[in-house]
């Protein structure tokens, strides 16, 4: 998963040469929500129908939050709440906590109540089942992960759902499931040592139904409200020992490495080891497998990583030299071009750099006081593209990092030197989307904004089915609609070229483009 280094831009007037004059305030001519509406309803079990006693449910309402408990029959009611667009939260154990979703948009004015509203709450699913050793004996303290098939960033990939560890009996459970798709792996846990023998062997990790390097066709299906029980037993393979040297260490020492799985976002099982004095380390029992060998280490403000991709086999690997590189800052620069000589509002448009390899990132952002530049501090070396939100009429126009466009393509960021220059404008056009169904009724979705390049713009429609995208750069756009935006694998150019009904929109400076879109449904996988 790339990681995310998000920071806030402030601008102050970046060109005026003149104090500006006083803005005067506005005062807030909205009139104030009622708090005199009303509800009530009955919590079901989303797969049986069944009432849910005792359940808690919260009501959100213009940012107010109303919590009442179910009776034994399941049913609510809230009085005095306040007016507006209401969501429902129920929670229960053994049930996931979720917003749940309702038929209709629940928009109540002053006086007004909303009778027998059915809020779902869906059970939760589990996985259990023992972990033992070659011999079938149990294997206490091993760790059990469930990886879920999912889509991040618009690729799909396996991110760790819920973790649990084997008892004396080698027994173990996992809840809290939704239903999907998952991979299940064991391997001994970080503080049990590995059972190296005399023979050279060690007890070796086990994944149902495959490897996480398999994808979709490694996973098995869970469905919700479902228990499930898979055995892993835990195969004794040769021991490997990873052994190097590290240099560039910090005078204080005490750094440690950690040796983790790939194959899922984050890290999904790791070994890790401290450094000795002299900067040399051994991991002993070490599995075949594909590896990130990597530190993270903070000394005096200062940031020390490294990150080495290792394949391992049958036999040691020796040698390898892990260089400590101090994390360092890069300069920005901020223009703005305004028709009008506005300036963006403060905390109204933000900026990520978002980095294309796993476990890289960070960057602390600090402005200079002439609210024009700003720093990027603790960087890690990689490569980052530039994306960026905004709630006022400004857009990027221009973003470079030593002349390449950082805002379409991954830069290689790997030394203190550049400047990432930001051009801002407000000369851009809106986009209004009605989306339908196949019967040409309003459908309550998700339109999805695409300009060659750059990461998509997303915005969830009203009860009516209306999104608007504003302050989009003038330009050549594909636009598409979907029910369910989790399931949409965007990076993925096979899976759109299959999946993907779009239309071509053109957007222009000062304009509105309307278009009426189809809603696709989207299978989950």
């Amino acid at each position: 998963m790339r990681s995310v280094v998000l920071f806030s831009i402030w601008l102050l007037a970046a060109q005026a040469q003149t104090p500006p004059a006083p803005v005067a305030l506005v005062p807030d001519s909205r009139p104030p929500v009622a708090s005199n509406c009303s509800a009530d309803g009955v919590v079901v079990n989303s797969i049986t129908g069944e009432v849910v006693p005792r359940a808690r449910v919260s009501l959100l309402s213009a940012g107010t939050l109303t919590t009442v408990l179910s009776d034994s029959g399941g049913r609510f009611r809230m009085e005095k709440t306040s007016c507006g667009f209401l969501q429902f939260l129920a929670r229960h154990v053994g049930f996931l906590e979720a917003l749940s979703p309702q038929p209709k948009a629940l928009n109540l004015e002053s006086g007004e109540a909303a009778h027998d509203v059915r809020v779902m709450l869906t059970p939760q699913a589990v996985v259990t089942g023992v972990v033992s050793d070659d011999q079938g004996d149990p294997v206490q303290g091993a760790q059990v992960a469930v990886y879920g098939s999912k889509v991040l960033q618009g690729k799909r990939a396996f991110q760790q759902m819920g973790q649990g560890m084997s008892n004396d009996l080698g027994e173990y459970r996992v809840s809290g499931l939704a239903g999907g798709k998952y991979v299940v792996c064991a391997h001994l846990n970080q503080g049990v040592p590995p059972m190296e023998v005399t023979s050279g062997a060690t007890t070796g990790d086990k994944c149902f139904p495959g490897p996480l390097d398999g994808g979709v066709v490694s996973t098995f299906e869970l469905q919700a409200g479902r228990d499930i029980r898979i055995n892993l037993p835990l195969p004794s393979i040769p021991s490997v020992h990873v052994r190097g040297v590290v240099t560039g260490l910090p005078k204080a020492r005490g750094v440690a490495l950690a040796l983790s799985r790939r194959g899922a976002v984050g890290n999904a099982w790791n070994r890790s080891t401290p450094v000795r004095p002299d900067g040399r380390f051994d991991i002993a029992g070490v599995t075949p497998g594909s590896y990130l060998l990597s530190t993270d280490y903070w000394e005096d403000n200062r940031r020390y990583t490294a990150r080495i991709p290792l394949e391992v086999g049958g036999g040691d690997i020796d040698g390898i030299t892990v260089q400590l590189t101090e994390g360092f800052t890069i300069q920005g620069v901020v223009r703005v071009e305004s028709k009008d000589g506005v300036v963006p509002p403060r905390n109204q448009f933000t900026v990520s750099l978002r980095s294309s390899e796993p476990i890289a990132g960070g960057g602390r952002m600090v402005w200079g006081a002439d609210g024009t530049t700003f720093t990027l501090s603790d960087l890690t070396p990689g490569s980052y593209r530039l994306e960026s939100f905004s709630n006022s009429a400004f857009f990027i126009k221009r973003a470079t990092f030593n002349g390449r466009d950082i805002s379409r393509e991954d830069v290689a960021i790997t030394q203190p030197s550049g400047v990432v220059e930001l051009v801002l404008s407000d000369e851009g056009g809106t986009v209004e989307v009605q989306l339908e169904d196949r019967d040409g009724k309003p459908a309550v979705g998700w339109a999805m904004l695409v300009e060659e390049g750059r990461t998509p713009r997303t915005s969830r429609s009203d009860a009516k089915g209306h999104v608007r995208f504003p302050s989009i750069a003038p330009g050549n756009y594909m636009i598409y609609a979907w029910d369910d935006m989790a399931q949409v694998e965007f990076a993925n150019p096979e899976w759109m070229r299959r999946n993907a009904e779009g239309q071509k929109l053109a957007v222009e400076a000062g304009q509105t483009a309307r278009v009426k879109l189809v809603q696709k449904q989207v299978a989950a996988q």
